[in-house]
């Protein structure tokens, strides 16, 4: 069975779709350096489960599959920066009436580039060009730092979903200083806390309930004296 029998939108790999068969744990680097290209070019479509070149099927069992997910993210946020913005869809299908699935994962072209991928302590820059990814050259380099969307940290969208749940201690406040009113999703919504698919904007993580990343701390040095020239 073949990717076009189940799912004929992409059933070829180009500039902007890719089949990785499994998110090798040996190999990692390979599709990660897909990930970063597709931030650093116009974003783009890895299919996972799915044979390269041939576009065969492999797929995964439910359990594998979703371990797959899990284990794409981890590694996504642990090892590229800026981290891109991703949609990850189980596709199913069946063989022999047994279910199975491939990952469908959407990568979003990053707003601030260049995206780099950090392997093995060693930071690169790759570029998705002609249906391959190579390392960028220098002048993309440069132009990806020029052209970079001149736009805030903390409105740039990322990859966590909007849960009312847990801005609790946010809407509290709100009701307490407006004689009681409600904060709705739609007002939220509409201040840019959240896009069109739920996901939430950088700065909408700061006020989640127990907030404890590192985004907002403050680091600074101390100098004795009125300047920081050392004196021998």
């Amino acid at each position: 069975m073949y990717l076009d029998d189940i799912y004929n939108e992409h059933n070829l790999e180009n500039e902007q779709v890719e089949f990785e068969q499994i998110l090798n744990k040996d190999n990692q680097d390979n599709w990660l350096k897909t990930v970063c290209g597709f931030a650093n070019a116009h974003g783009g479509v890895l299919f996972v489960g799915v044979e390269d070149l041939t576009s065969n099927l492999i797929g995964f069992e439910g359990k594998v599959a979703d371990e797959q997910r899990n284990y794409f993210n981890h590694q996504v946020n642990e090892l590229i920066e800026p981290h891109p913005v991703t949609h990850i869809k189980f596709i199913k299908y069946k063989v022999c009436d047994k279910e199975l699935y491939i990952l469908k994962i959407t990568v979003n072209e990053s707003g601030v580039k260049p995206v780099i991928m950090k392997y093995k302590n060693a930071p690169s820059i790759y570029m998705r060009r002609y249906g391959y990814t190579n390392g960028a050259t220098y002048e993309e380099i440069i132009e990806m730092a020029v052209n970079s969307r001149n736009t805030q940290y903390d409105v740039l969208i990322s990859d966590k979903k909007y849960n009312r749940s847990k801005f609790s201690d946010l809407i509290d406040f709100y009701a307490k200083h407006n004689e009681g009113k409600v904060l709705s999703d739609k007002e939220l919504k509409s201040t840019g806390f959240y896009n069109e698919e739920g996901y939430l904007s950088n700065g909408s993580l700061l006020f989640m309930d127990n907030y404890d990343l590192r985004k907002t701390e403050i680091l600074c040095s101390v100098y004795s004296g009125f300047n920081k020239e050392v004196k021998e």
